[in-house]
This record gives C-alpha cells, sequence and structure tokens, in this order.
C-alpha cells in the first residue's frame, strides 16, 4: 500500500507489542522498519519505469529474505536504543540491551509490509528468489483511508500522551484488529464481486480463462471485475456489493499480429506481461504525429469508473517504417485527463445506485 499506511502499521505494531518494554522507540523503529522494503526504488535509479517496475516490490519484499534482513537492522536499533537511553530523561528500561526483543520488533515491522502488499492488485514477490510470480488476494485498494486512519490516530496518539502506556498501547491493538477485520471484508467482497460476475457471464456467450476483481480507489464497496476468454477477449463492468445491481459489461477485443508479437517480445513487453499476470490487452493504431504504427499494451487489472478501457499502467511501442521497434514508454492512456473530483463522484454514485 501507499508509504504513509505502511508507516503507521510499523509503527502502530511496535507500540502494541513493543513498547511496554521499549517505550516510544518501539514505535519510531517500528516507523522506520515499515518504510525500508519500499525503498526498493533505489535499484532502479537512472533506469526508466519498466526497470522499477521489474524491481519494486522483490528482494525487499520476500518473506524468505526478510528474517535474515532483520538481523542487521535490530543490531543498528539496539544499539540507538541503548545509545538514546544513556540520557537523564531517557532511563534505560530492562529489555533496551536485549537483541531479542528488537530482533521481534524488527522482524514484525519488516515483514508485515509485504503481507499487506500483497492484499492489493499490484502483485508482490514474497517467494523471491525461489519464485519472480507476483502475488495477490486482490483485497484492498492501494490507497484506502478507512483502513490507514485508525493506525495513524493510534499511532499519534501514543506520541502525544506517552505517559498513559497502558491506554496508548490499547489504541494500537484496537487498530491493528480493526485493519485486520477490515482487509477480510475486502476479501469476501472481492471474491462476491467475482463470483457475481461469473454467474453473470455463464448465461452469456463468453467462456472466461481468467476472472478478476479489483477494488476502486479508497474504498471496498465497488469493485472492477473484468474477464479474459481463451481468444485474448475482454468483458469490463463495476460490482457494487452495496447496490448488488446486474454488472454492466464492456466488451474490448484484443488485437494480434507481427507487430503485437515484436512489442509482446521486446524486455519492456516482457515486463508488463509478467507485471500483468497476463491480463494484457493489444491495440494497433497509426501515431497522431507521423502516422507510423504504434502498440498499446494496457494491464486491464486497473482502470477507471468513466472509462473502463483506460489504465493505470501500459506501455507504448513505437515502429519504423521497416517495422522495428523503436521505442518504449509507459502509457496510461487517458490518466492525465482524469478530473479526480469525477472519479470519486462516479464511485460514489456506483455504489449507492
Amino acid at each position: 500500500m501507499d508509504t504513509l499506511t505502511q508507516i503507521a502499521l510499523g509503527a502502530c505494531i511496535g507500540q502494541a507489542a513493543f513498547s511496554n518494554k521499549l517505550g516510544r522507540k518501539a514505535i519510531v523503529v517500528g516507523a522506520v522498519c515499515g518504510l525500508l522494503p519500499d525503498m526498493d526504488f533505489l535499484f532502479s535509479i537512472g533506469s526508466d519505469d519498466f526497470a522499477y517496475m521489474a524491481t519494486h516490490r522483490g528482494l525487499s519484499h520476500s518473506v524468505l529474505l526478510l528474517p535474515f534482513f532483520a538481523v542487521p537492522i535490530a543490531w543498528l536499533a539496539m544499539k540507538w536504543g541503548m545509545w538514546k537511553d544513556s540520557t537523564p530523561d531517557n532511563p534505560a528500561g530492562p529489555s533496551v540491551g536485549h537483541f531479542w526483543t528488537w530482533y521481534q520488533l524488527c522482524l514484525w515491522a519488516l515483514i508485515t509490509h509485504p503481507l499487506l502488499d500483497l492484499f492489493t492488485t499490484y502483485g508482490t514477490q514474497i517467494l523471491t528468489p525461489l519464485s519472480n510470480e507476483r502475488f495477490t488476494l486482490d483485497g484492498i485498494s492501494i490507497v484506502d483511508p478507512v483502513y490507514t486512519l485508525p493506525l495513524v490516530a493510534a499511532v499519534i496518539y501514543g506520541l502525544v500522551k506517552p505517559l498513559q502506556q497502558n491506554r496508548f498501547r490499547l489504541w494500537a491493538v484496537s487498530a491493528l484488529i480493526f485493519s485486520s477485520l477490515y482487509l477480510g471484508l475486502g476479501l469476501h467482497n472481492s471474491w462476491d464481486a467475482r463470483a457475481a460476475l461469473i454467474e453473470q457471464l455463464s448465461s452469456k456467450d463468453f467462456n472466461p480463462t481468467d476472472v478478476r476483481a479489483s477494488p476502486t480507489m479508497f474504498n471496498i464497496l465497488l469493485w472492477r471485475v473484468v474477464a479474459k476468454d481463451s481468444d485474448g477477449r475482454y468483458a469490463v463492468g463495476f460490482f457494487s456489493t452495496v447496490a448488488r445491481n446486474s454488472i454492466q459489461l464492456h466488451h474490448y477485443e484484443s488485437e494480434s499480429g507481427e507487430l503485437v508479437d515484436k512489442a509482446l517480445g521486446s524486455e519492456q513487453g516482457k515486463v508488463l506481461k509478467w507485471f500483468s499476470t497476463d491480463m494484457l490487452r493489444a491495440q494497433v493504431r497509426e501515431s497522431d504525429k507521423d502516422g507510423s504504427p504504434q502498440v498499446i499494451l494496457t494491464d486491464m487489472r486497473f482502470g477507471f469508473t468513466f472509462d473502463p478501457a483506460a489504465s493505470f499502467f501500459g506501455g507504448l511501442f513505437e515502429f519504423d517504417e521497416r517495422l522495428n521497434l523503436s521505442g518504449a514508454q509507459m502509457y496510461s492512456g487517458d490518466v492525465e485527463n482524469l478530473e479526480f473530483s469525477d472519479e470519486i463522484s462516479s464511485i460514489w454514485a456506483k455504489i449507492w445506485e
């Protein structure tokens, strides 16, 4: 999820489980560890957006590697904690010099980061280096204030009311329980939306080979549902777990041919296909500038209510007069024309319509 949420989750874990031993230092270290996995953007500095897509949520998000990464981080945290407790206003606690206490804090704050990311549609390589598969549970939006705000509120309370230790630990525990239940509700709603789409498609001439349900922005009530058949055709619509109306489906063809094969066969195309879990729609068109051929690959898992064919993620592949690939760049369709307020209004209307 977003950076603020990951920081708040790590801090809340430190506050709930370790503040009785480490004081407010547990909140600080938990927040830092909650942030650290997303520092993997450093791996792609100086490269293009495809390199970032290929490396983000990779090694730094592996549940197999994070227990090892936690060892040096915990040692540094322990040294910092012992140094901080050498001042008169920070009396040393009995656990400050215990490495095992710091290790548990760092491990839980680190490993819950990819586990939370797993619930989003973006995908997370939790089994790197044994597998580079992107796992996803499609249970929550990358940004969801209902999940985040209770965690943030609990952490702020713990920082401004440090003397009320039992109370601010209770706030943190309550926030973690609420957020966990919210994730469970998101999973339930995702399965519900997916089942609704499958049931509706069963009465139509569309035999899906893959069906996905992804939350729209900031909520777990309205879901973008996508089905793909063996011919590469897509059926896309939106399902409200509140209104529960019939899904209005939009159908899109995916083109094929030499240019599409070249785009998919390029390094950038392979990254997009892997990232999208093969939910790519291909379109061939002519450039508005000089009429040269172009291929657009669109990740159909993501999109907007005002234009179901538009997506956050995709690629634009350009060809020269000899039909050789001359360039590739990230492409987000009409995202740049998005009026944020209009999209939010549309989501709200579709939830209750």
